[in-house]
Parts: structure tokens; C-alpha cells; sequence
């Protein structure tokens, strides 16, 4: 008698052999799950559809770049505290970290500190609570083909410590951190080991400020994982299925991270196309069933002859998803997606143009605001000689200038060098006016009257008579009327 789930069937076969095929199906399934625990379905999810839409123009300016750090990197980290200062954590060749500050919205850095490590970081990871508290900077080496340190430093007391959290025999690959924002805060840590399928990642979090972890909770067929705290409390992940490599996956905790408590998987892309280095954000309003949850990835066409970005979008707190959107252009590689979301917005940053030695890459940003979350601002280049095409750890980052208003972000990039990254650099989008601060003006006399200001999703003036030849949504100020929405087509 075989037994095979909820049914039974006579076939004759010796106990033994019944017994050894009935564990060989069970280990099979077991490794082919996804996700944190046990507690997932393998059935994929899909959210409603909705219509493609057509990129806002966006005339954005970037500030003049300020060189924050000038000679080769491995990987950097960067976060905006509690007091608004901006940090950096840059990890060099020759094993070092020198963490830099800036007291002045970026336009000024000091190099605040510098340590020797055990090996050189090739991943960093900077997080700061939203109340005054020590910088946690989380670095992965490649000692014992990968170990995991924390960093914590106290920039008031000049304190320090280092804390091992995944060190010894286990290979790490890739890891990801985040933090809620409560005043009690909690630490979020995911890491994976990407030379095996199955059971090969961790999640732990720290209920004490990074100085003890809790016991880790299982992840399986994870690969390139990143997790974002949401609103309320919720803790949104997506990864690359390890098996195909050619879905990305997703689960959301709604109780701090809290152990039995992951929802169910959802596929939200699954197909032909290898996937590579998802990235998840929501925007941090209220109530979080209505705010809207960001997905984004580099999806390769022709298995990595063509790079794209590719997005997804949930304004229910991730419980169902858009289908996918291709927000690249034809025929140009993009790759190395960076979501970070703010009051308000969303900010997205990516590498465009070619990885080879001598083709070029420049940076793109785009925005897209919370109330019109389908809505993304074409791309902004970033005027910049050419930026690293191939260092992950020094991949380009947006990071917030404001913690609680409305504002456009900073970007950190790094420069090609044939052998790897070339200095660290910081450049603020220029501010444009918010839709809910336009000036109030009196009608002037028709023999006078000028077009009116037009302004586009973004909140960036425009010109009038440009818009005309692209279809969008615009926003108009016109007389005592504080805005009105105009279509044209």
C-alpha cells in the first residue's frame, strides 16, 4: 500500500520500498518550497490588472555631484538619522570602513571614523532609527566564503562595538536589513546562502537595539533577498526563486516580523526570464491596508543579452498585485534598481546603458507620488561621467533629505573603474514646488494673460506649450483656484 497524500493505492510493493519512496517524495517536496518556514502555498497570486500608462515628463535638474569619498570602493551604505544628518559607510579594498557625515543636506562631509576589518566588506548595509540612537552598520566579508558583522557606533559617546551574527562554516551570500519606526524600535535581518538550494537562509530580528538576536527562522529557495518595513507593522520581503531563478517571490509579516506569522507566497512574476535583485518599499502612510507597496527587479531578455526594469504595484498592503510593467526602454540595458520611498513619494534609481568595458552608463531617477501610485515620472539622467556598471555593493542608492515632508531625494553613485568602483558621490535633486503649496495669484486682464503654470505629477513646472505634443496628467494653477487636473491629449 503506497500512500500518497489523501490517496491510496494497491500496488503491491514491499514495506520497505513503500516506506523509502513515500520519504523520497517528502524530502522533494520539502525543498521545493519557498519563503520563511513552512507556512507558504506554492500556488502563484496575481493581483487585478491594470492598463499600462504612459510616463510623465519629467524636467528634472540634478544638483553639481559632491564627492564624498575619492578613491576605489567595494560597497557603501547610507541613511538619513534622526536629527536629519546624512550618514555614509564605505568599505574599502584595503579592509577598511571610514563612515562620513554631513551636517548640511550633502553639501559638506567629514570623515568621522575609520576601522580596520578582518577582510574587506563587500556588502554594507546602513540603517539609523527615527529617534536618537546608534548607527547600525551591518558589513558581509568574504572570510569563511562569507561572514556577517554588525556595527554599531555612537556618534555622540564615540562609542563602538562589533557584533558577529553570522560567522563561521555557513556561507553567506547576500543579506538584507531594515528597520520599523517605532520609538522601540526592532531590527530585521534576513541573510541566504546562494551556493544551495532549499533550506539556505535565516531570518532573525533584534528586540534590544542589535545587541541580542532572537532564535533564526527558516527561509527557503531565497535568493538576492530584500526586505522593507512598511507602515503599521508590516514587513514586506521579496526574492529570487533559488530553484529557476526566474520568478520573483514575495511574503509579508503584519506582526513585526513575529515568528508563524508570514502570509502566504505570492509569485509576482513567474515565466521564461531570469530575474535578478528585487527590491520592495511602501510608502509609510495611513492606514497601511491603503498604502501603496512598490515591487521592482531586473528581468533579462534572451537570458541576460537585454536588461530590464520591470514593477509591480499593491495598494492593499500587499495582499493581491498588478501585473508587471516594464518600465525600461527598448534596446537600452537597465539594471540595479534602488526603491526608497518618502512622505508622499516613491524614488527609484537604476543604471542605464551597457555593462561592457567600454560602452557607456549613466544613472536614471523617476518618481511617482503616493496619491497616483500608477503614475511614474519619465526618467531623469543623472550628469555624471560614467557610473560603475558591474559592483552590486556599490550599486547607486536614492536616500531621503526630510523624515516627515514631502521632498525629493539624494542619490549616491560610484564611478567606473576597470577594477572596480571609483569614489563616492552625492547628488540632491534640485526642489520643485509641492501641489498643495502653489502660490495663489489674481487673474490678470485678457489683453495680458499669460498661458497658465502647468505642473506635472512630480510637482515640476513645465512649459505650457510642451505638453501638448505628450499625453499625461498635468496639474494647473490658474487664478484663486488652488489646482485642477488637466488631460491632454
Amino acid at each position: 500500500m503506497l500512500n500518497l497524500g489523501c490517496t491510496a493505492i494497491d500496488i503491491g510493493l514491499d514495506p520497505v520500498f513503500t516506506f523509502m519512496l513515500d520519504f523520497f517524495i517528502a524530502i522533494c517536496l520539502f525543498f521545493s518550497l519557498s519563503g520563511p518556514g513552512l507556512l507558504v502555498n506554492s500556488v502563484p497570486v496575481y493581483g487585478s490588472p491594470h492598463p499600462a500608462q504612459q510616463p510623465l515628463p519629467a524636467e528634472g535638474e540634478i544638483s553639481f555631484p559632491v564627492m564624498v569619498h575619492s578613491s576605489l570602493l567595494n560597497a557603501f551604505g547610507a541613511a538619513l538619522d534622526a536629527q536629519e544628518h546624512l550618514w555614509v559607510a564605505v568599505g574599502t579594498p584595503d579592509s577598511k570602513l571610514t563612515v562620513y557625515r554631513s551636517q548640511t543636506r550633502g553639501s559638506t562631509w567629514e570623515d568621522v571614523l575609520t576601522i580596520n576589518l578582518n577582510q574587506p566588506a563587500r556588502l554594507i548595509e546602513l540603517i539609523a532609527p527615527a529617534v536618537p540612537a546608534p548607527l547600525f552598520i551591518f558589513y558581509l566579508t568574504a572570510e569563511n566564503h562569507g561572514d556577517l558583522y554588525l556595527f554599531r557606533f555612537d556618534a555622540l559617546s564615540q562609542d563602538t562595538q562589533t557584533i558577529p551574527l553570522a560567522v563561521g562554516l555557513d556561507t553567506v551570500d547576500d543579506f538584507s536589513v531594515t528597520i520599523d519606526r517605532d520609538t522601540n524600535y526592532y531590527i530585521y535581518l534576513l541573510h541566504v546562502n546562494e551556493h544551495r538550494t532549499g533550506l539556505n537562509g535565516y531570518f532573525t530580528r533584534s528586540l534590544d537595539g542589535g545587541r541580542s538576536w532572537e532564535e533564526r527562522q527558516p527561509f527557503w529557495n531565497c535568493f538576492d533577498p530584500a526586505i522593507s518595513f512598511g507602515t503599521g507593522s508590516l514587513l514586506h520581503c521579496v526574492w529570487r526563486y533559488a530553484i529557476t531563478g526566474r520568478e520573483i517571490h514575495y511574503a509579508t509579516n503584519r506582526y513585526y516580523g513575529a515568528a508563524g506569522r508570514w502570509s502566504g507566497l505570492y509569485a509576482l512574476k513567474a515565466g521564461n526570464e531570469r530575474c535578478f535583485n528585487p527590491v520592495v518599499a511602501q510608502a509609510p502612510i495611513n492606514p497601511y491596508w491603503r498604502a501603496p507597496v512598490w515591487a521592482c527587479w531586473t528581468v533579462a531578455r534572451r537570458d541576460t543579452e537585454m536588461l530590464d526594469i520591470e514593477y509591480t504595484l499593491s495598494t492593499d498592503g500587499g495582499r493581491s498585485w498588478d501585473t508587471v510593467t516594464n518600465l525600461g526602454v527598448p534596446f537600452v540595458d537597465e539594471w540595479f534598481p534602488e526603491l526608497s520611498t518618502a512622505t508622499g513619494s516613491a524614488e527609484l534609481c537604476y543604471n542605464a546603458g551597457t555593462r561592457t568595458e567600454n560602452g557607456p552608463t549613466v544613472l536614471y531617477w523617476r518618481n511617482c507620488r503616493s496619491y497616483a501610485p500608477h503614475l511614474w515620472s519619465a526618467p531623469v539622467r543623472v550628469n555624471a561621467p560614467r557610473l560603475n556598471a558591474q559592483i552590486e555593493g556599490a550599486r547607486p542608492r536614492p536616500v531621503a533629505l526630510y523624515r516627515d515632508k514631502p521632498s525629493f531625494p539624494a542619490l549616491f553613485f560610484s564611478l567606473y573603474e576597470p577594477t572596480g568602483a571609483r569614489g563616492l558621490y552625492f547628488a540632491p535633486v534640485l526642489p520643485a514646488p509641492e501641489l498643495n503649496q502653489l502660490p495663489r495669484r489674481t487673474v490678470p486682464s485678457p489683453q495680458s494673460q499669460p498661458l497658465p503654470d502647468l505642473f506635472d505629477v512630480t510637482g515640476r513646472r513645465v512649459n505650457p506649450a510642451t505638453p501638448q505634443k505628450r499625453s499625461g496628467v498635468y496639474f494647473q494653477q490658474s487664478g484663486t483656484t488652488l489646482k485642477k487636473i488637466v488631460k491632454l491629449r
